[in-house]
């Protein structure tokens, strides 16, 4: 079974990529930012 995590924000400039990148460093996982 694959599992999704869905990071947002109501706002722009607010640090989502960042946040995104570490937490998929941080579980080893697979970053994708359409």
């Amino acid at each position: 079974m694959t599992h999704a995590i869905v990071v947002t924000a109501t706002d722009t400039d607010v640090g989502k990529t960042v946040f995104a990148a570490g937490l998929t460093r941080a579980i080893d996982g697979c970053y994708w930012k359409p």
